[in-house]
């Protein structure tokens, strides 16, 4: 689970980590690894479900329903509405 609400994120290519993983710069070098252009969940959603061949489906959520919903898989209310705060961040 990622929260993120309504914005973009980069994905990393895996091809990417592990080019950057395999080299051996000093430690003092900072690597920046994003995928190729920012994407929605739901843009995300809609290209793995290409992929696929078949649909799935992205369901946005409020912070409340995602804290009700945590708190009825078994987590404690107070860790869910930690959760629930980050969301809304």
């Amino acid at each position: 689970m990622l929260l993120s609400g309504c914005g973009e994120a980069q994905a990393q290519r895996a091809e990417d980590l592990v080019a950057v993983a395999g080299q051996r710069y000093g430690a003092d070098r900072t690597y920046e690894l994003i995928g190729p252009r920012p994407m929605t969940f739901a843009e995300a959603t809609a290209d793995i479900a290409t992929a696929l061949g078949r649909p799935i489906a992205y369901e946005q959520v409020t912070a409340e329903q995602l804290v009700a919903d945590l708190v009825r898989a078994g987590l404690p209310r107070d860790e869910a509405c930690c959760i629930g705060a980050a969301l809304r961040a």
